[in-house]
């Protein structure tokens, strides 16, 4: 039984700039706002990666 990955998580200092960085290094599109607090990257038409803010412990 194959396994799809259609989004995966990914924690950012700035997720704009990673969501803005990621999608021109790969050449897809993007968007700073998404579903909830998510800057989705559209890697293809089954995934999408969705950066959010996260701040360290220090």
């Amino acid at each position: 039984m194959p396994i799809e990955l259609d989004h995966l998580l990914v924690p950012a200092r700035d997720k704009i700039a990673a969501a803005r960085l990621l999608a021109g290094l790969l050449g897809v599109p993007w968007s700073e706002t998404g579903v909830g607090p998510f800057a989705p990257v559209f890697v293809n038409d089954g995934l999408t990666f969705d950066f959010d803010g996260w701040r360290s412990g220090r």
